[in-house]
């Protein structure tokens, strides 16, 4: 509320009831502090009530619990003679086994394995010119330190020159020239090392020939992408004859596996790829992979002609004329084997027992013509494999 100074001419009664007005907006003033005082201490109360109730009720709490605790419990119902005689002529319980005492197992070593030792080791020796301190050049050995690494030199590409003396006979005149070192195939340009070593980085360590050629090329030795090709056909033809021996052998073998898949072939002048056959013949450790044009019977039939083994194929129609001869074990009128009309309907089908399953089937080998059976053993669900086995 604006009082005007006494400097201006007010009337005597405006000021009168300007000072009535200030009076009374100053007690109401004081009367609502009062109110807010009074009610700042009713909430205090309530708090301090609050804390009270819940300090009670804690304490309640933890009196049940105790009290829970602290039940006694109830004593059993009385028994019959008779049920504790039964009770008290219970069989015994076993007795526990005796424990085995279990050996700790050794170890595991933990830290850094030291370096082999048939490394060949390449030796350096580091000795300071001055001191590290003062930088003088008076120094004399009182210790040494050696500390062994895993080092890797990059292989070296050299080449091979070799000089053929020619001589000339004094007694006939004929000349004649030092025979040279071996070599894979005439007029080579790599040496029977070199091409090994092309074959075990593509098909060992499945190198692509591109990075073959990006690190020969690091090195300072640039060749064509043709070159390593043909290098790669050239060792094909001569592992041949090692090939036909691994395939002669399995050919004289007591039994053979055999699979195939398809493969993409490209054909120079023809459009898109040809589906081509990659077949492969194992036992044990032996195996031999060839590629044919077509999934044919008949050169399969051809291949499988001197062999009189036990074959593991699959159950499909390019292996009828391979068990056509009566050669191998083949089943003779097996439900699993039948059409599927034909299974249905057979007697053996019908029950529970005989249903087809991944179980020994034994079947009577009429083209042998002898008592020998032969037992289908369990299908390999992985490659889809049928092994028989003659007993």
């Amino acid at each position: 509320m604006v009082i005007a100074p006494a400097s201006q001419s007010v009337p005597r009664r405006d000021y009168e009831e300007l000072r009535l007005q200030l009076a009374e907006a100053n007690g109401r003033v004081a009367a609502l502090t009062a109110e807010v005082g009074r009610l700042a201490d009713l909430v205090a109360q309530g708090n301090d009530r609050i804390l009270e109730l819940f300090a009670i009720a804690q304490r309640k709490k933890r009196g049940l619990e105790k009290a829970t605790e602290e039940k006694a419990p109830e004593p059993p119902e009385a028994l019959d003679e008779k049920v504790k005689k039964a009770f008290n002529k219970r069989p015994a319980a076993p007795k526990l086994p005796a424990k085995k005492k279990v050996s700790k197992k050794k170890a595991r070593p933990t830290g850094r394995k030291p370096v082999p030792d048939h490394l060949e080791a390449e030796e350096h020796t580091k000795e300071p010119k001055a001191c590290g301190c003062c930088g003088s050049g008076r120094l004399r050995r009182v210790d040494e330190d050696i500390e062994t690494k895993l080092h890797v030199v990059k292989e070296h590409m050299r080449k091979r020159v070799v000089r053929r003396i020619t001589v000339c006979c004094d007694d006939c005149g004929e000349r004649t020239t030092a025979r040279s070192l071996p070599a894979p195939f005439a007029r080579s340009k790599a040496t029977c090392e070199w091409l090994a070593w092309l074959v075990h980085q593509k098909f060992v360590m499945l190198t692509p020939l591109d990075r073959l050629r990006r690190d020969l090329a690091s090195r300072g030795i640039h060749v064509a992408m043709s070159y390593l090709v043909t290098q790669v056909e050239r060792a094909a033809d001569l592992l041949g004859a090692v090939d036909g021996e691994h395939w002669k052998k399995l050919l004289a073998g007591r039994w053979m596996a055999t699979d195939a898949t398809g493969l993409k072939v490209l054909i120079p002048k023809l459009p898109g790829t040809h589906n081509g056959h990659l077949e492969v013949y194992r036992r044990d450790d032996l195996v031999v992979f060839q590629y044919e044009a077509h999934k044919g019977a008949e050169e399969l039939a051809k291949k499988l002609a001197p062999f009189s083994g036990v074959l593991v194929a699959d159950a499909e129609h390019r292996h009828n004329a391979v068990f056509a001869g009566g050669r191998f074990a083949t089943p003779n009128r097996c439900s699993q084997f039948l059409p599927r009309k034909e299974a249905l309907s057979s007697p053996a089908s019908t029950s529970p027992r005989h249903q087809p399953k991944n179980v020994v089937c034994k079947v009577t080998n009429s083209e042998l013509g002898d008592k020998r059976r032969c037992h289908r053993s369990r299908r390999n669900s992985s490659s889809g494999w049928t092994r028989w086995s003659q007993r």
